[in-house]
């Protein structure tokens, strides 16, 4: 009995040394986690356990930041800068352990584009800012949250540190501090997506020709499907708005499997600003589209070109191949290399809308 007391004394002692050391991140709620996306998941608080909010929120627009004044300098230039959102609170003893982290990033890389904000807790703890900001030095600009920026961005844990790139897309939030400078130098190494589309496109110049009097005519050819999964028919000039994706697939072909899978990242990180994907597959023969389209939980449109219209009338030669339609409804892109296929939907999504809202936007269960 005595053996026993003096090992939960140990336990307890223990356990009461991580929260001391703040190896933990405070929580605010509990939630259910979600699985792993561009970074490891050992790089986040909480692991592959981490909030599934937080992780839906990748690949998607940031929210606004709705502050009172900033209270360690002026209100600072976000707008094609790499952020660093840290939401903090001086109760919150890992927050605080981790400011001079956030100093040494602004030390660091300030004159590469990166910014570092401190949005601290809106319900306690603010009136201790001043003295904070003295004691540690703080070099970065730190202002109170309204309340509303936590919600936005579905605080529930203190630090929440999240990291935003040029483009105003979050890459990652819910980060432990250690892990934030290797999201940040992940994304330095990203170049401006180039001008030229021909850096995107599968083929020699004489293998191209073919598409010559496609891309001139700019109008897309229809698309003239005998069946849609996921969706109802959709008809291109009714997605003007919306950058369209366009995968010409075959069951049959591992690769174009593999496409499948791959836009359903897409259309996880981008659905949201505009991107919507067509999955257009040919004929069936032996093998049932509709069986593995609900099998890989396939979230956007599917549909069947069993007459092989579509698919001639885009002159494929080849699965899987990708096709993109512009905002304004312009074929742009004809034949992009697979691995190419990101870069050239990010840069035409960067492209002006040409309407203010799109209901098939939303298109898919995803």
């Amino acid at each position: 009995m005595n053996t026993l007391s003096r090992s939960a004394k140990r336990i307890l002692v223990l356990v009461s040394a991580v929260i001391i050391l703040g190896l933990v991140a405070v929580p605010a709620t509990g939630e259910p986690a979600s699985g792993q996306g561009e970074f490891p998941d050992s790089w986040y608080f909480h692991g592959a356990r981490r909030p599934a909010r937080l992780r839906a929120m990748e690949g998607r627009m940031a929210p606004e930041l709705s502050v009172r004044a900033w209270t360690n300098g002026k209100s600072p230039t976000l707008k094609g800068k790499i952020v660093v959102v840290d939401f903090w609170a001086t109760w919150c003893g890992p927050c605080m352990r981790a400011i001079p982290e956030n100093n040494a990033l602004v030390a660091k890389y300030a004159n590469k584009g990166v910014v570092v904000v401190g949005i601290h807790d809106s319900k306690r703890g603010w009136q201790h800012i001043p003295k904070v900001v003295r004691q540690k030095k703080i070099s970065y600009p730190v202002a109170i949250d309204k309340g509303a920026s936590a919600k936005a961005w579905k605080v529930s844990f203190w630090p929440t540190y999240a990291v935003v790139d040029r483009k105003g897309i979050v890459r990652a939030i819910g980060l432990t501090p250690g892990s934030v400078e290797k999201v940040v130098r992940k994304i330095l190494t990203e170049t401006a997506e180039p001008q030229d589309p021909k850096h995107w496109l599968e083929g020699t110049a004489g293998s191209r020709r073919r598409f010559e009097k496609l891309l001139a005519a700019g109008t897309p050819p229809p698309i003239h499907a005998t069946e849609w999964i996921n969706s109802g028919p959709l008809e291109l000039e009714d997605l003007k708005g919306s950058v369209v994706l366009l995968n010409f697939w075959d069951p049959a072909r591992p690769a174009s499997i593999r496409g499948l899978r791959k836009n359903i990242i897409l259309h996880r990180r981008y659905s949201g600003e505009g991107l919507v994907i067509i999955a257009v597959c040919r004929q069936k023969g032996r093998h049932e589209p509709a069986e593995l389209i609900e099998r890989m939980r396939i979230p956007y449109a599917v549909c069947m070109d069993d007459e092989m219209t579509t698919t001639e009338s885009y002159l494929v030669n080849s699965y899987p191949d990708y096709f993109l339609i512009d905002r304004a409804g312009k074929l742009r892109i004809a034949d992009c290399k697979d691995a190419s296929v990101e870069d050239a939907v990010k840069f035409l999504l960067g492209e002006p809308s040409q309407r203010a809202s799109n209901p098939a936007r939303d298109q898919g269960r995803g």
